[in-house]
């Protein structure tokens, strides 16, 4: 394309956590992180005897992104209940088909504890060997590890667990223990090999990518899309909540207008041949999608019973300073790259002609020279979503 762009997509999803972390829908993330607060506060149990752990389980966690975003906020919210002396332990299992996000995500442990966020947190690491370590480096302890620290409940087979993190978190005067567990492996076969056994099921923009990463999607992909909700919404009990955030609307504007537009294919027709291949039927709109099948599940005969609590926008928007020619960071000069990168590469991999796939590089070639100059803005529609199960799969 002309470019010596290095796309790498571990940076990317780095870059779209400071992107993410601006849009989220407010109304959503603090009523999760309210629930899993009052949730760990019952310690114990009226025979004394430590209650069971509260389990999230995170499907398509790329990075771990949630996990390290939730840690602070569930952090500040159990400091200030001072009424409470006894935490139940969190188990937080990530699942992903890319190893090598997993390993980054639980490479980050020592990173946030060293990090401000951590407000001395105290932080003391089990290396995946069994023996204790500490708050220092993991790449060495973990890095290829196809063993775990111990048999977490509800792992499908250990030899699937890429590593494992224990943190003792101080709160007040007792430690919260956090058990990390990263799992490699599809998603669907995890729910289904572990039914009703989480707390709280996040998937972040997960079902956007299944769509993509579908090998054949049949014409009317909202069939695919129930299908797939079905099956990981079994690894819920019933009571228990889960949260889809930053899922795609299918819409997307960029500005200025192109300088040489006469030489490019319509920015309109590449964003809607970009779309075709995100769902033959949803064209990107899995968000909406989403939200209209889980609103429809909120019937009694469904084979499951939700409830939504909340449903809100969570619109990407990353624009140059009010100065001009600079952006607020250099991650998000990076993520547009990437964003231009993945469209870009899409449109030229359904060409039709030589013709075309000029257009298509002219596009790409302009629109990145405004990323370069610090002019570009961009929008895309995203919709975050919270709710109950309140029956589980059938």
């Amino acid at each position: 394309m002309g470019d010596d762009f290095d796309f790498n997509y571990i940076k990317y999803l780095r870059a779209k956590e400071h992107v993410d972390d601006r849009v989220l829908y407010g109304p959503a993330w603090e009523r999760l992180g309210d629930w899993l607060a009052e949730s760990l506060s019952d310690g114990r149990s009226a025979g004394g005897a430590m209650s069971e752990p509260v389990r999230v389980l995170d499907i398509g966690c790329g990075i771990g992104s949630v996990f390290y975003r939730l840690l602070p906020v569930l952090l500040r919210k159990m400091r200030a209940r001072e009424d409470v002396s006894t935490w139940r332990p969190l188990e937080y299992v990530l699942v992903d088909v890319k190893r090598a996000n997993l390993e980054e995500a639980v490479n980050r442990c020592s990173a946030w504890a060293r990090a401000p966020v951590a407000d001395d947190a105290a932080v003391e690491m089990w290396r995946v060997d069994g023996r204790t370590g500490d708050s220092g480096d993991l790449r060495n302890d973990i890095h290829g590890a196809t063993c775990m620290h111990r048999a977490m409940t509800g792992a499908p087979t250990a030899d699937r667990v890429v590593a494992s993190a224990h943190l003792q978190l101080p709160v007040h005067r007792t430690l919260w223990q956090v058990h990390l567990q990263a799992w490699h492996g599809d998603a669907c076969q995890y729910c289904a090999a572990t039914p009703a056994q989480a707390h709280v099921l996040i998937a972040a923009a997960f079902f956007d990518l299944f769509l993509v990463d579908a090998t054949a999607v049949p014409a009317d992909d909202t069939a695919l899309l129930a299908s797939v909700l079905h099956c990981c919404l079994q690894a819920l009990r019933s009571g228990g909540l889960f949260y889809f955030p930053i899922h795609y609307n299918g819409i997307t504007g960029f500005e200025p207008t192109l300088p040489d537009a006469a030489t490019c294919t319509p920015e309109r027709q590449l964003l809607e041949r970009f779309h075709a291949t995100m769902g033959a039927g949803t064209r990107g709109r899995s968000g909406d999608a989403l939200r209209r099948l889980l609103a429809e599940w909120q019937g009694t005969h469904r084979p499951c019973r939700v409830r939504l609590l909340e449903t809100g926008r969570s619109d990407w928007r990353v624009v140059p300073s009010a100065e001009g020619g600079e952006y607020a960071s250099p991650a998000d000069a990076y993520f547009l790259r990437c964003i231009l990168f993945l469209i870009a590469s899409t449109c030229r991999a359904t060409a039709k002609s030589e013709a075309d796939m000029r257009g298509v590089d002219s596009w790409y070639r302009q629109r990145l020279a405004a990323v370069d100059d610090g002019v570009l803005a961009y929008t895309a529609e995203n919709v975050d979503m919270l709710g109950v199960l309140e029956r589980t799969p059938d």
